[in-house]
């Protein structure tokens, strides 16, 4: 079996069209997007909240667009993928997003289920 797998990977050649780094460089996290367009993100987050994303922004592309004591907003150029909604429905009640309405209605769908669960 071992050398099934050696021969593969000696035979395996990336197309010289394909590159790494270009096509993983909207994404968050390693999912890459099968026909997803690229989208202009924003976010508003709580001022706790908002602290926590200027220390540690959520992507290369986070732009600060607003930051006062009310709210921090920041702009992202992204994929929406899985992985990116997971990971901001972990801001529950700390964290709005203000744009695309498609990912603030799909991330109102995932909160609206979770909480019939309780009901």
């Amino acid at each position: 079996m071992l050398q099934i797998l050696a021969r593969f990977l000696q035979s395996f050649v990336f197309a010289a069209t394909d590159n790494i780094e270009e096509n993983y460089r909207y994404c968050f996290g390693i999912i890459s997007p099968d026909d997803e367009e690229l989208q202009d993100i924003v976010l508003s987050f709580d001022p706790v909240q908002g602290k926590y994303i200027k220390s540690l922004p959520l992507h290369h592309t986070q732009q600060i667009i607003l930051d006062n004591e009310e709210e921090l907003q920041i702009k992202l150029k992204l994929y929406i993928t899985h992985d990116f909604v997971m990971e901001l429905l972990s801001y529950s009640d700390n964290m709005k997003v203000l744009q695309p309405a498609s990912l603030a209605n799909t991330l109102r769908d995932y909160h609206k289920k979770a909480y019939l669960q309780y009901k």
